[in-house]
This record gives C-alpha cells, sequence and structure tokens, in this order.
C-alpha cells in the first residue's frame, strides 16, 4: 500500500506508530521499574490500560483491530531494538502489509531486490529464512537486511559464502563455483559461453581457490 509523505505524517500525529518505550507509556512507569505476572495482570485488567493498548493497535483509527494490525504492532515489538525511520522503510518498500499475515513471499523477495536470476534469489531468500519455515516475517527481513547495510566486512562475507555453499558444508567445490559463475553471468548479461566459464573455473582452480 503506498501512502503519500502528508498522509504519513497526518497518520502519524493522529496515531503514534509504537515506539521502543511504548511499554513505559501505557503502563506509566519508568525503565527501572519491574513487575511479576501478577502485577502485570492487574494493570492490564484496568479499563485506561485497555484503551491505550487498544488504541496502540488500532493503527488506522477505525475502532477496530484487524488481525493485520495486530502482527503489525507486534512485528514492530520483535524489531523494538531497530530505528524507526529504517524499519518502516523496510516495511514499505517490502509491501510488507500486501499480506494478510505480514509475511513476505519469495516474489515480494525478488521483485523488491531487483534480482533476475532466481539462483540468487533462492539463496538469499533461504538465509533471510532464519527458523526454516520457508517464509521470511518482518523480524528476519529486517535482520538480515540490517546485517547487509550495517554489517561488519566479516558479517558481509560471512553472508555471501553461505550464498555460494549450497551444500552448507562450510566449504566451495568447484561445482558450487561453477554454478556461482553461471548465475553471474546470466544475472549480469554479460555474454560467456559454457567453455568460458569452464576457461575461468580452471582459472580458480589453478590458483588454488577451492
Amino acid at each position: 500500500m503506498t501512502i503519500d509523505s502528508k498522509s504519513k505524517e497526518e497518520n502519524t500525529e493522529n496515531h503514534p506508530k509504537p515506539g521502543l518505550k511504548w511499554h513505559l507509556v501505557l503502563l506509566n512507569s519508568d525503565e527501572d521499574n519491574k513487575m511479576d505476572c501478577k502485577n502485570l495482570w492487574n494493570i492490564s485488567c484496568k479499563e485506561q490500560f485497555l484503551k491505550r493498548l487498544f488504541k496502540l493497535f488500532d493503527l488506522n483509527g477505525d475502532g477496530e483491530i484487524q488481525m493485520k494490525e495486530f502482527v503489525a504492532v507486534l512485528d514492530r515489538l520483535e524489531c523494538a531494538s531497530v530505528d524507526t525511520k529504517w524499519y518502516f522503510w523496510i516495511q514499505e518498500i517490502f509491501d510488507v502489509d500486501s499480506q494478510d499475515d505480514r509475511n513476505i513471499t519469495f516474489e515480494q523477495f525478488r521483485k523488491t531486490l531487483h534480482l533476475k536470476e532466481s539462483f540468487f534469489a533462492k539463496r538469499f531468500y533461504a538465509i533471510f529464512d532464519t527458523n526454516g519455515d520457508s517464509s521470511i516475517n518482518m523480524k528476519e527481513l529486517v535482520s538480515g537486511l540490517t546485517m547487509l547495510v550495517q554489517g561488519t566486512e566479516r558479517e558481509t562475507l560471512k553472508f555471501l559464502f553461505d550464498v555460494y555453499d549450497i551444500d552448507g558444508n562450510g566449504e566451495l567445490n568447484m561445482n558450487e563455483v561453477r554454478t556461482i559463475l553461471e548465475c553471474c553471468v546470466e544475472e549480469s548479461d554479460i555474454n560467456f559461453d559454457a567453455a568460458q566459464i569452464e576457461d575461468l573455473v580452471d582459472v580458480l582452480k589453478s590458483l588454488k581457490c577451492f
């Protein structure tokens, strides 16, 4: 769903998105206070608490909470340490709200990252899917993109190695390197034939790169 900047500002003013300290507002507390299960239950039974909690989940302010809104707030809480602008930019650019469960489909992922060759799209998608359920939730998406954009050089290299390590054994073999080169050629539209790709494999092999 596309919203212009003015609409975003109005929506933010009327219905603030949950920030890092949402719970302090709801509980009228501070960071040093603690509570056990009984205290939390007592507070949650109060009408004022329920009204404020309802408003937090009712993102569009229509007086009802859709499942998509409920999941959206839970997503934000799971990514509480992530910068708010960065989080909502990811949410918008991947059109997360287009799915009722807010999970990112393979096609959404591939098209948003402009990946033409299915090999790289599938490998990226599989690595982002850290819990192995064949889908990417908001927490996995934010975590993966944050690592790629803000991660250390070592973390980035580890990610790329995992992309190329098709069988996941921690090593690159000749067949994996050949597959990588073939896919790189297709992705970039470089005009290499099979013989030239094989020559590249032989060169890398002679250099003992794998």
